[in-house]
């Protein structure tokens, strides 16, 4: 448990110091640590995906790619702490105040977090996917190489025959954390993984809380407490439980239902509605490619299907109210 606690600590530090990179440069100080973490996981995300797919290609090991990615992240880390000290001491030395205006809506929103951690953890749901997701992640780590063996019969594969799998490059990230800390392939799915990116994923939720309800907090909050009770009860069956944040975050499925596909809805909702801004639109790219990355074709196929449905509705909207403008007599 300690291990797995200096581990979280770790992440959501890298997280925090590689989100102020992109925060800073597109003049986002207002946002505050939260959404930093959500930006820094975004871009160790893409970076990895960035890095895999070629070294997959090359016939390099994970310990390789290990090894370059880490690289990576520690010197984006280490220039952010030096560049962005100001903006992480001016939000860190607002803790204190931020905490003393948290109401009770934003103690039962944490509570239900924290249960919903503890409840993937102690009881492990088992679904069927594990079998590829918890195998390629524990096949991987053992042998050290990039989609050389099937996670089903441990037979020798060749990457080409497996080009969708390849991008789909998820377990490989899981090894590689696995990896860097130490850890078993099934511990770091199963006890690990939740306690990283259930919270990520309500921090997501949090921020189309307050684009959609222009800040809001409360009916924000509300709307927390919401998904938190659906993610705690509406998984009645098998099939359909294993794709809930709170079940199996671990596997492509969760991850491209829960994670993947609200940024994309968050990030091009918040380009189409709001002041259209280029950073925005790159940050939508940069959940596709996470998209690309969960489940083998359709994950890009469901994330591109979203992407497309969104702006049509907006540009319906757009036409609608323009005609609604004309036909009361307002042509500006």
């Amino acid at each position: 448990m300690l291990k797995c606690l200096e581990f979280v600590f770790i992440f959501f530090l890298i997280a925090l110091l590689v989100g102020s990179v992109p925060i800073r440069i597109t003049k986002q100080k207002e946002n505050g640590l939260l959404s930093s973490i959500f930006y820094g996981v975004i871009l160790m995300l893409v970076l990895f995906e960035g890095l895999a797919i070629p070294l997959t290609m090359l016939g390099q090991s994970l310990t390789r790619l290990t090894q370059i990615w880490a690289v990576i992240i520690a010197a984006i880390s280490i220039i952010a702490a030096i560049s962005s000290k100001g903006y992480v001491a001016y939000h860190v030395k607002n803790i204190p105040k931020r905490s003393r205006n948290l109401t009770y809506l934003d103690g039962i929103v944490i509570v239900l977090i924290f249960i919903q951690i503890f409840v993937c953890v102690e009881y492990v749901f088992i679904h069927a996917n594990d079998a590829y997701y918890v195998g390629m992640t524990t096949t991987t780590l053992n042998s050290d190489r990039l989609m050389r063996f099937s996670p089903y019969t441990g037979a020798e594969i060749v990457w080409s025959d497996y080009k969708y799998h390849m991008i789909a490059a998820l377990p490989a990230f899981w090894a590689v954390l696995a990896s860097l800390f130490g850890v078993s392939g099934a511990f770091m799915c199963h006890s690990v993984v939740p306690v990283l990116f259930i919270p990520i994923g309500y921090i997501l939720y949090r921020e189309i809380g307050l684009l959609l309800f222009k800040n809001d907090k409360r009916i924000v909050n509300i709307f927390l407490i919401f998904i938190c009770i659906s993610n705690m009860f509406i998984g009645k069956n098998y099939d359909s439980s294993y794709e809930m944040l709170s079940t199996c975050i671990w596997q492509g499925g969760s991850f491209l239902y829960n994670i993947a596909l609200p940024g994309i809805f968050y990030f091009e909702f918040k380009f189409l509605r709001k002041n259209r801004k280029a950073s925005d639109c790159i940050m939508c790219f940069a959940m596709l490619v996470i998209g690309a990355m969960t489940v083998p074709v359709a994950g890009v196929l469901v994330s591109c299907l979203l992407i497309l449905v969104l702006g049509l509705s907006f540009m319906i909207e757009k036409i609608l109210t323009k005609r609604k403008r004309m036909d009361a007599g307002i042509h500006i």
